[in-house]
């Protein structure tokens, strides 16, 4: 439950859990917002589709993912690869992120998964592989459905409720 209270020296906080919070910052009704809180921000979503210094796309999506040492930002990329197959791989690594996805986020990006992919002939959903948990991202989709799954990936990665903090 959250609530504003007073402190003995008279600074006003915010109590989460039983832990105040001495800042004034919105958060939702869930204690793992908290780290809006705290001053962290949702990474910044990139999309990588071609290969840099040889490498391959998912790995040169693995190192642009992260803080970077100058700046301080944040980002969160996504590789984008076309499969011989005539499907097209989205692959995505948290674990250089200070987030893991919470419940809710793999969820939705699950059920907008099956959402996409109902029309889907079955001869191609069997080709297709849906892996989606709390430090990894990893699907495939049609080549129509590219720029909906850019939108929407954009949309909820860079939402910071779709975030929980690293215990």
């Amino acid at each position: 439950m959250m609530r504003f209270r007073t402190s003995a020296q008279g600074a006003q906080g915010l109590l989460i859990r039983g832990k105040l919070y001495r800042f004034f910052h919105f958060i939702g009704p869930c204690a793992s917002c908290a780290a809006v809180c705290l001053g962290r921000q949702a990474p910044a979503v990139e999309f990588v589709t071609k290969r840099s210094f040889g490498r391959a796309v998912e790995q040169a999506a693995h190192d642009a993912t992260g803080r970077d040492a100058n700046t301080g930002k944040l980002t969160l990329a996504i590789a984008i690869r076309r499969r011989p197959n005539g499907l097209v791989g989205f692959d995505g690594d948290l674990i250089k992120v200070d987030f893991d996805l919470s419940q809710d986020a793999i969820m939705r990006l699950g059920d907008y998964w099956e959402f996409v992919n109902t029309n889907t002939p079955k001869h191609v959903r069997s080709r297709m592989s849906c892996h989606f948990s709390r430090n990894t991202i990893i699907f495939d989709a049609t080549a129509e459905q590219v720029n909906d799954w850019r939108e929407f990936l954009t949309n909820v990665l860079s939402d910071m409720t779709s975030y929980v903090g690293i215990d």
